[in-house]
This record gives C-alpha cells, sequence and structure tokens, in this order.
C-alpha cells in the first residue's frame, strides 16, 4: 500500500522502490552506520542519499 510507504518513496525522490522492509530496532543498532527514520524534506534537500545493503533476511514478516 503506498499510503504506508515513507514520504521519500512517495514524493518520488527515491525511485524505484515499491516495498520498505522492516527491521527490528536491535538489528539495526548493530548496522556498522548511522540510520534516520523518515527524513525530513530539508533533510533530504541539504544532503546525499547513500544506499547501503542490508540483509534482507533479518527484515520482520510483511504486513498483510
Amino acid at each position: 500500500m503506498q499510503r504506508r510507504l515513507q514520504p521519500a518513496v512517495v514524493s518520488g525522490r527515491v525511485l524505484g522502490v515499491n516495498k520498505i522492509a522492516k527491521y527490528r530496532w536491535d538489528v539495526v543498532r548493530g548496522w556498522p552506520h548511522p540510520v534516520m527514520l523518515n527524513p525530513t524534506d530539508d533533510i533530504l534537500d541539504t544532503n546525499t542519499l547513500v544506499f547501503l545493503p542490508v540483509d534482507p533476511t533479518a527484515a520482520e514478516a510483511p504486513d498483510e
């Protein structure tokens, strides 16, 4: 459902994404880089987006 996708995807700032995985906080906390959830437009306007690979098998089951 598009209404559940993060604003950056819905607004077209991030292209090619049709689903966003959910990760438990303890999984994300163990990643070696900082993570920002739902950045605001001003942050997206003034920073560069960097995509890093994550382990899809560590994601939560999707809501259906």
